[in-house]
């Protein structure tokens, strides 16, 4: 596809090179990165000339009339091309009309380097032809440190590439000398998938798609919904922000989406929300429906300073989560016990060697902080065993709690013991035998 030198006064895409094929070897790739080179100037120079998002929305429909009449190996170049008018498109309708395309796209996009593409093409091929050695030298540049992780999943996520690259690891499976190879590359595949579907940036840029076309609502709907928990704090910063109706239409409806992820973040914020987006909190939390948040709604039923309007939400959402008492308490002390002993469904990603743990500041909206998934449940009872304490004081299941859960922390690092503070074995002892029982 190259650009012409004059905008399309239709609106369709810009025409391809007749005759061009990716070369093979070192010589070939030189020649293809030169060509793209001078293909991405061209298209650069004729969308800064483009200020009518109309006309970038035709060449983007015109571009996935014609993608599937093109042969594989020119899905890269389209790839790319279509990134760079959807940023343009993404500028034009946030109002920096005269920005420059590289200005507008702010996201980091991967890099796919031809010899990256090459080396997964070789890969494909090899693996369904059954030729092991041409697979395990692909295999070897693609889990090099050349080709990062992100790159590796932007290249198998195009158009016409992921059931063929299914089809070869299958292959794979029964090849001598590349099966565990070929898994590594899988588990590779997926460490990129999710660092490209948790991207801040990428976030971002999703939140602010919800209110684009009905074709980029599509895409920030899907890639908010792969972040899962990592797309609540765009999202909720949109809601709290309400600047734009709209935007926060669709951001609650995204959260309802993503579901049982979206709790913990939402609940962390809870307490720090604004009375009317404590409210919004509330209803959505009683629409996902997950008791896991009926500490946090109690909390906020119960304290104090909360509003009539507030505390209404908060007991109705309570129903909704089919919660077992309107009591903080004993549902902090549930849920820390839960905790404690790895209940079903409380470690957010079982796949995952780390979780987020949510905190929410006004300043930066909701961050997350990583926590190793052995640590996560440990402490995130201790957390719960806080709150619970905190409302009764003579809580000895909640202090056990949070003594047992702090020696298998210690355990777990050691360093953590020797911290200058009092060790969690000493505090089981201070703590009498009645606690140290229960801790048992």
């Amino acid at each position: 596809m190259l650009p012409s030198e004059e905008p399309p006064a239709s609106g369709d895409a810009p025409e391809e090179p007749e005759g061009e094929a990716p070369a093979g070897g070192m010589a070939g790739a030189a020649s293809m990165a030169a060509q793209m080179q001078q293909m991405q100037k061209a298209l650069d120079a004729q969308l800064a000339q483009i200020t009518d998002p109309a006309q970038l929305e035709q060449m983007l429909a015109a571009m996935d009339a014609r993608v599937a009449q093109l042969p594989p190996e020119a899905g890269p170049m389209f790839a790319l091309f279509r990134k760079k008018i959807e940023a343009r498109l993404a500028a034009l309708q946030a109002g920096a009309d005269g920005a420059k395309p590289e200005a507008a796209d702010a996201v980091a996009e991967p890099v796919v380097t031809p010899e990256a593409q090459e080396a997964l093409d070789t890969f494909m091929h090899a693996a369904l032809i059954g030729r092991p050695d041409l697979v395990k030298s692909a295999l070897d540049r693609l889990l090099s440190d050349q080709v990062p992780a992100r790159s590796l999943a932007d290249m198998v996520d195009r158009p016409g590439f992921g059931d063929r690259f299914d089809r070869a690891t299958e292959a794979c499976a029964s090849m001598e000398g590349v099966a565990q190879t070929s898994r590594d590359l899988a588990a590779k595949l997926e460490a990129g998938r999710l660092e490209l579907a948790r991207d801040p940036a990428r976030l971002k840029a999703a939140v602010a798609g919800l209110t684009g076309t009905l074709r980029q609502q599509s895409i920030a709907m899907r890639r908010l919904e792969a972040a899962g928990a990592f797309a609540v704090p765009p999202l909720l910063r949109a809601i709290v922000d309400g600047t734009d109706p709209r935007l926060e239409i669709m951001a609650e409806r995204t959260i309802l989406q993503i579901g049982r992820s979206a709790v913990v973040p939402l609940c962390d914020a809870l307490p720090s929300l604004p009375a009317a987006r404590q409210i919004t909190v509330c209803r959505m939390l009683g629409s996902i429906g997950n008791r896991l948040a009926a500490p946090w709604l109690a909390s906020l039923a119960s304290a104090a300073a909360t509003t009539p309007d507030v505390r209404q939400a908060a007991r109705a959402a309570l129903t909704q989560v089919g919660a077992a008492s309107a009591e903080p308490a004993p549902l902090w002390t549930s849920l820390a016990r839960d905790y404690l002993v790895g209940g079903d469904g409380l470690l957010p990603y079982p796949a995952e060697s780390r979780q987020a743990m949510w905190s929410y500041d006004a300043d930066h909206g909701l961050m997350p902080s990583v926590s190793g998934s052995d640590a996560y449940l440990d402490r995130m009872a201790q957390r719960c065993a806080v709150e619970a304490m905190k409302l009764d004081a003579q809580n000895s299941v909640a202090l056990s709690v949070y003594l047992a859960a702090g020696l298998r922390l210690a355990g777990d690092d050691p360093a953590r013991a020797d911290a200058g503070t009092l060790s969690p074995a000493a505090m089981v002892m201070a703590a009498g035998p009645g606690v140290a029982q229960q801790v048992l």
